[in-house]
């Protein structure tokens, strides 16, 4: 999952005291039936490296269907607000990923110290990877500081936090994503 930081919702306070922030949810596949699944990534030469132990067949009834749901949490270690955001994945394919866009209270007035956590569909918790020094990702507990200086990982709300994450230079132009600016993925198995 990937996730962006934006505003709060209104009705938990006033809107201007909330900034989005984004993150990434991946899913990686568990194993269904070998024998009629042409999507378990255990039956290609070219995949089978990346499931190196057979997965255990899902027994949770939400993944029986072609999408499925992860969530994440946004709570506030230094103050009172949560949040939470749905994101749904294609639980056919090897891996899926999707762009999220968390709220957590803004740091304008001091720093805001956040922990960001993912749920799977049958409630397993997601494993962090937040953003290292070299542009890489490395295993974090999903806790995050945000304060007012740059460089700003969060958007002063959500048009803000989106047109950070994507270049959209006209209506007539692809836009494309900016990977730099997501902080946290989060990998759901």
């Amino acid at each position: 999952m990937q996730f962006h930081l934006y505003d709060y919702e209104i009705r938990h306070g006033d809107v201007h005291q909330w900034n989005k922030c984004s993150s990434t949810p991946f899913l990686k596949r568990g194993q269904l039936d070998a024998f009629q699944d042409i999507y378990d990534p255990t039956g290609y030469s070219s995949l089978i490296d990346l499931f190196p132990v057979k997965a255990q067949p899902r027994t949770c009834g939400e993944m029986d269907s072609i999408f499925t749901k992860v969530a994440v949490h946004s709570d506030g270690l230094n103050y009172h607000g949560s949040y939470r955001e749905f994101a749904l994945l294609d639980a056919r394919q090897p891996f899926d990923s999707s762009i999220m866009y968390v709220a957590v209270k803004s740091p304008q007035m001091g720093p805001t110290d956040v922990v960001l956590t993912a749920y799977g569909p049958c409630g397993n918790v997601c494993k962090p990877h937040c953003r290292d020094l070299m542009g890489g990702y490395k295993h974090c507990d999903g806790s995050i500081k945000l304060t007012n200086r740059g460089p700003k990982g969060y958007g002063e709300d959500y048009g803000d936090a989106v047109r950070m994450l994507w270049n959209a230079p006209g209506p007539d132009h692809l836009p494309t994503i900016n990977e730099s600016d997501i902080f946290l993925h989060f990998v759901c198995d």
